[in-house]
């Protein structure tokens, strides 16, 4: 994570392999379950980690579409 986050810094990385690092990221948090980790009795923020699952979820999904259409502009 420490190597992506400086080459986004330096600016040496490619918009493809920027959002592919992304949609690696995200993959990872909802396949492991991340926002699981937290459990409450507090309903509140139970609600917010379910929303923030969801959003997850969502942003995902925009990463995917992003990805098609840059390998579709890239004749991959």
């Amino acid at each position: 994570m420490k190597e992506e986050i400086e080459k986004a810094e330096s600016g040496d990385i490619s918009n493809f392999d920027a959002i592919n690092t992304a949609l690696r990221i995200e993959q990872s948090i909802l396949e492991k379950k991340c926002f699981d980790f937290f459990q409450s009795t507090d309903k509140s923020l139970n609600e917010v980690l379910g929303k923030l699952n969801q959003e997850t979820e969502k942003h995902l999904k925009i990463i995917r579409q992003e990805l098609e259409r840059l390998e579709r502009k890239a004749g991959c």
